[in-house]
């Protein structure tokens, strides 16, 4: 693995050019609405402060789509990145995890059957159901129609919601979905009830609702309370991680923490619509650890024993005064930050 990591990291940042060239599959006789190109190698992007290999390249780069969430469908193998762009309709693009191809693209829609054209800054797979949080709403599709070939198809929601939080990203466990929000200073500004002082005297801003699985699009079930600058999150047995970012010339952050759900509850809050649940802090008392990652980390999802990481800096509206496009996922190796 060493040596197969090694050749990677050369691929990805020893600078050597590459001939560009673009794969876009073409089904029923239409092209799909993004495609994948060849990764671009950047000589000055300093990796991850922890092993990685590199994952599949991300589609639509080239094509000025932004992506944002990534799921994962071990049943499946399918690997999800979920796009917004600033002139079309919000999609999800669905690939191979193995060969790491592209295979479908879908357009998404809201509730009412016009396309969505929504963030879609987190997604995630339960069962049958692919959730996407967008604009203050959690989206639940039939996942079924994402797993068809037809580059044309347009995926409206078998139910919708507005949330607690902004709902700027989604996560789920086999038993819960999770929906929380980014906050930054007064310009990403979070409902003053989420504002806390954490069990060591931090002020955090941002929440992140539980929703049990018997009642997936009901009231939250419990809360925690997180950091600022959060662009994803994922939780992994005994372990919660928080992909936080903010702007292409700044390094991201990976936070490593003792997941807290299921001991004594930290605080009890009330929900907007009414009701008392169970809060947890994610702060220094239950804090493991942090990975340094390359600039504008989004979606992260675990796959196997690997922290899969989506960034949006090769995204074509952020190649000016960035610090280099990274256009691959990049599967980490988190082993070292266990949980007692």
């Amino acid at each position: 693995m060493r040596n197969l990591n090694l050749t990677y990291r050369r691929r990805l940042f020893c600078g050597i050019a590459l001939v560009i060239f673009v794969w876009a599959p073409v089904v029923a006789g239409r092209e799909m609405p993004v495609s994948q190109a060849a990764p671009r190698n950047y000589e000055k992007l300093k990796p991850p402060s922890v092993p990685f290999i590199p994952g599949p390249v991300i589609p639509g780069l080239r094509q000025n789509a932004v992506p944002q969430g990534i799921a994962f469908s071990a049943k499946r193998n399918r690997l999800l990145i979920s796009h917004y762009f600033d002139d079309a309709p919000s999609c999800v693009s669905v690939l191979d995890y193995d060969s790491g191809k592209l295979r479908s693209v879908v357009s998404l829609a809201d509730p009412s059957g016009r396309p969505l054209r929504g963030h879609v800054g987190g997604i995630a797979v339960i069962s049958k159901s692919l959730f996407s949080a967008s604009g203050g709403y959690i989206y639940q599709y039939r996942i079924g129609g994402f797993l068809k070939p037809d580059p044309g198809s347009l995926a409206k929601p078998v139910a919708a919601r507005k949330c607690e939080t902004k709902a700027s990203f989604c996560t789920a466990t086999k038993d819960m979905l999770f929906v929380g929000e980014f906050s930054y200073g007064k310009k990403y500004p979070t409902h003053p009830s989420h504002h806390l002082r954490d069990r060591k005297g931090t002020r955090r801003t941002a929440w992140v609702c539980g929703y049990e699985r018997a009642d997936l699009m009901g009231k939250p079930k419990c809360v925690l309370s997180i950091r600022q600058k959060v662009q994803g999150m994922c939780i992994s047995g005994n372990r919660v991680f928080l992909s936080a970012s903010y702007g292409r010339g700044n390094r991201s952050r990976i936070y490593v923490y003792k997941n807290p759900i299921g001991g004594a509850a930290h605080k009890t809050v009330s929900l907007s619509g009414g009701g008392k649940v169970p809060l947890w802090f994610l702060d220094g008392e239950n804090y493991i650890g942090k990975i340094d990652f390359p600039p504008m980390a989004e979606g992260i999802v675990m796959i196997g024993d690997r922290l899969a990481v989506l960034s949006e800096s090769g995204a074509a509206k952020y190649q000016s005064k960035g610090k280099g496009p990274l256009d691959r996922v990049l599967l980490l190796d988190v082993s070292k930050f266990q949980s007692e």
